[in-house]
């Protein structure tokens, strides 16, 4: 009767390939359950359940613009 330490011995590689291949399976598997996934809350139309984006600010709107100009100073606070 062989014995379990018998099989898993050098047995001409094969065990050292399931050593690798099954945590390559493995992640394999879950990227596409994980991309499957992605795709399902995408949805057909590609928008996702988030519904359609809200439109920024326009310009001329009465707001005022805090991000920066190259320059370091924020495009509102200009004197």
């Amino acid at each position: 009767m062989v014995g379990l330490t018998e099989v898993l011995a050098h047995q001409g590689g094969w065990d050292e390939l399931l050593l690798v291949a099954t945590p390559i399976v493995i992640f394999v598997v879950l990227l596409r359950i994980a991309n499957a996934r992605a795709a399902h809350l995408e949805g057909p139309s590609g928008e996702g359940d988030h519904g359609a984006a809200e439109p920024g600010p326009q310009p001329g709107d009465d707001q005022i613009d805090l991000r920066s100009d190259p320059g370091g100073a924020p495009s509102g606070d200009r004197h």
